[in-house]
């Protein structure tokens, strides 16, 4: 059903446009705000709302326009499609958007129009594209595909990019930002030789050499601490394990030439395969005899020799005591 209603100006004291009375805000004027009818379409209920403005402040000559309205619109069973607006070329829409940017320097204006201009001339020429509805996201990826120069230039590419489709989305130039999810560009940064924090062989050899002379350091039971020391040393160097890992490493983790992993991840454990040098060598390591059978009870007498200079670069006559 249409109706009435009043839309107040700046003058006026009055906001709702249900409150017909005007009242103006200075003293000695006069003020009439203008009447409009608004409402749903009575012949179509999915057309547009209707929105007339009826030229008076007058109410008893709107209430009369309104009668006149309607009585127009049933005239015409049918309501006229609203004229088809033309699509935006692409060089206009540039336009449109470079005068936002009216306040900014020259020089930001100049770089942004001297790129809009490179891409509408890219569309023309690659893909025959002469209005702003005929671009697709495909486009303007082949258009950045093309772009050659340093990671922040590009950057600053791709963010004009994106703000020029945004402002055509929201000037209802097209349906749909087709620039939103555009592909980053990637910082191509150069390769650093990395090197692997390894020891030398002679710091192998100091450290083994320490580590079997430590029973002077460790007053109370020396001789077994210096075998712990150097057999952790040894562990570490034959098994791979990291320092942390031989720290927490037990006795019934190990079953001669398997050693029990334990993954947080997945709490499957995994087995992995230990060389009989380091099967003895974690032995060796139990400060106490345990009931392992032929693993920790190793005679005294027992030496475990490191493996030869040959396959190994550690010296051939590092061992336990």
């Amino acid at each position: 059903m249409l109706r009435l209603i009043k839309k107040h100006i700046a003058a006026c004291k009055k906001k709702s446009e249900k409150d017909w009375k005007c009242a103006p805000k200075a003293a000695r004027s006069r003020v009439a705000c203008p009447f409009y009818v608004v409402g749903p379409d009575p012949r179509d209920k999915n057309a547009p709302r209707i929105k007339q403005h009826t030229n008076t402040g007058d109410e008893r000559l709107a209430k009369a326009f309104l009668l006149e309205f309607e009585f127009a619109l049933y005239q015409k069973p049918t309501p006229e499609p609203p004229p088809a607006v033309p699509p935006k070329t692409l060089t206009e829409a540039v336009e449109h958007f470079v005068a936002t940017k009216k306040h900014r320097s020259k020089g930001r204006q100049q770089k942004l129009r001297r790129q809009l201009t490179l891409m509408c001339g890219f569309l023309r020429d690659r893909f025959k594209r002469h209005h702003v509805t005929d671009v697709q996201k495909t486009d303007l990826e082949s258009f950045m595909i093309s772009w050659e120069g340093k990671y922040t230039t590009l950057k600053t590419s791709r963010e004009n990019l994106k703000s020029f489709w945004k402002y055509c989305f929201d000037s209802d130039f097209i349906p749909k930002n087709i620039a939103a999810a555009l592909p980053t560009v990637g910082d191509e940064r150069a390769l650093k030789a990395r090197r692997i924090p390894t020891l030398t062989p002679d710091e192998v050899k100091t450290i083994i050499n320490a580590a079997s002379k430590s029973e002077a350091i460790f007053k109370r039971e020396g001789e077994k601490v210096a075998k712990q020391v150097l057999a952790f040393t040894l562990v570490e160097k034959y098994t791979g394990l990291a320092i942390g890992e031989v720290a927490k490493l037990r006795l019934d983790e190990l079953n001669r030439t398997t050693l029990l992993v334990n993954r947080k991840k997945t709490g499957e454990p995994v087995f992995t395969t230990l060389p009989p040098l380091g099967d003895r060598l974690v032995s060796q390591s139990c400060p106490s005899p345990c009931h392992r059978g032929d693993i920790c009870e190793i005679p005294e007498t027992s030496h475990v020799s490191s493996p030869s200079p040959s396959t190994d670069q550690t010296p051939a006559d590092s061992t336990l005591p």
